[in-house]
Order: structure tokens, then C-alpha cells, then sequence
């Protein structure tokens, strides 16, 4: 098992003599930027807040102290953005990765499929999971890029109040995004999504290190050990829940 386990830890998602076109920063950055960027900076604060006021079934406890059910808010949201949120991108980005730069197939869902239903991916089974898998994706991005441009509106509302909350300037909002999206997107990989992957994260390392030490950065340390800690504590029993006893009395 171990001699497996290194052989495969080993391998190249590209061939065997190729060098990774962009370093690991660059790669962190079009991940984070491409993958959770807006719904972490979005969920990031609105989702412990909303565990933390909202009805749940720690809330539901009315003997649990405040600061034990501000701690649980913080667990369950490090949970929603931790391991287990990262183990889904991870597995299908490197199974599609190793079918296509390593077997040679097509940069589609489809491809994942090979090893369990062989050449049947070309056929209608192929389509359906290209499909179902294409639908899921957009609903995905809309939910993120609807959040992130409300998030956009209420800040420049909050800069200037002349700029109001309305679907009319949301609309410009998700129009302007799209079309830097569509340059980057046309300008490939190299280019456009790299740079603006870069320059997103650099932005929002910016704001983190301004909040870190324009706030009680004590207080910010404390909690972010306290909530490691609880975390990799409870990690196990979160990953298992299912709140069997509550849907059992819904």
C-alpha cells in the first residue's frame, strides 16, 4: 500500500518531461480567484453571523452560553470551507487533469468516466454527464456571481449613496464583470486569467492585512487557533452528521 502510495504521489499530472508552465503562487491564485474567491469572501462573514443569529440546533440549546455558540457558528463554517469543501475540487481537478495531460482525452467531464465505462463516453452517457455537468456548473457561478455583484452594490452604496441598491445597477455590475470575465477568457490562460487571478488575490490579501491590524489582531489569533483547534477536534463527528434525530421529529 505504501509502495503505491508513493509511486502515485509521484506522478506528473502532465508527461513525464514536462515542466509546470506557471509557479506554485500563480497556480494558489488562479485556484482561489477560479474556485472559491467570491463565495469565500461573501460566506466568510455573512455565514458565521448566520449561524451564530440564525435558528439551528445550537441556537436551539437556550442553557449554551453566547461564547460557546459564537464557537460552534465558527466551527461549522470552518467546516463548510475547509477540508471537506477543498477534497471535492481536488479530486475532480486531478482525476481531469490526469485523463486529459496524462491518457491524452478531452478537457470534459466525460473523461473522468473512462476508466469505469470505457469508450460508452462517447455515446449518450458522455453527453449526459457533459450536460449535467455543464447545468450544475452555471448554476454554481450564477449563485456566486448574484452574491458577489449584491456584495459589489451595497459597498459602492456604501461609498456613495447616490449609487443606489437597484436590479438596474446590478444588471451593469454583472455586465461589467462579464466583460472582464470574457477578456480573460480570450486572452487565455498565460495571460488574462493568470494576471487577473493574481491581481484579485493580491487585492484581497490587501484587505485581509488591513483588517488584521486596523482590528484587535490579538483577539484575531486567539480565535483563529481556538477555532483550528476546534476544529480538527470535531472534524470527524461534522464530516458524519446528518441531523438524524431532528428530521426524525420534522
Amino acid at each position: 500500500s505504501s509502495g503505491i502510495n508513493a509511486e502515485y504521489g509521484k506522478l506528473k499530472l502532465g508527461q513525464d518531461d514536462e515542466e509546470p508552465e506557471f509557479n506554485d503562487g500563480t497556480w494558489f491564485a488562479m485556484l482561489f480567484a477560479c474556485g472559491v474567491g467570491v463565495g469565500l469572501f461573501f460566506f466568510g462573514v455573512a455565514e458565521p453571523i448566520w449561524h451564530y443569529t440564525g435558528g439551528n440546533r445550537y441556537s436551539a440549546d437556550k442553557y449554551m452560553p453566547d461564547n460557546e455558540l459564537a464557537q460552534q457558528a465558527m466551527n461549522i463554517t470552518f467546516f463548510h470551507w475547509g477540508i471537506h469543501g477543498w477534497i471535492v475540487y481536488v479530486l475532480v481537478g486531478m482525476i481531469l487533469a490526469f485523463m486529459t495531460f496524462r491518457k491524452g482525452m478531452p478537457m470534459t467531464m466525460k473523461s473522468c468516466f473512462y476508466p469505469l465505462i470505457g469508450d460508452r463516453i462517447y455515446g449518450w452517457i458522455g453527453d449526459l454527464v457533459d450536460i449535467f455537468s455543464i447545468l450544475t456548473t452555471l448554476f454554481g457561478v450564477c449563485t456566486s456571481l448574484g452574491l458577489g455583484t449584491m456584495q459589489v452594490n451595497r459597498g459602492l452604496n456604501y461609498i456613495n449613496e447616490d449609487i443606489e441598491m437597484s436590479v438596474r445597477n446590478q444588471v451593469i455590475i454583472i455586465w461589467a464583470i462579464t466583460a472582464v470575465a470574457t477578456i480573460s477568457v480570450i486572452t487565455g490562460v498565460g495571460m488574462g486569467i493568470r494576471r487577473l487571478s493574481e491581481f484579485c488575490f493580491g487585492i484581497g490579501m490587501v484587505i485581509m492585512t488591513m483588517v488584521f491590524f486596523l482590528d484587535d489582531s490579538w483577539y484575531m489569533l486567539n480565535l483563529y487557533c481556538q477555532s483550528i483547534g476546534y476544529y480538527f477536534q470535531y472534524i470527524i463527528q461534522l464530516g458524519f452528521h446528518c441531523d438524524a434525530f431532528e428530521l426524525s421529529t420534522a
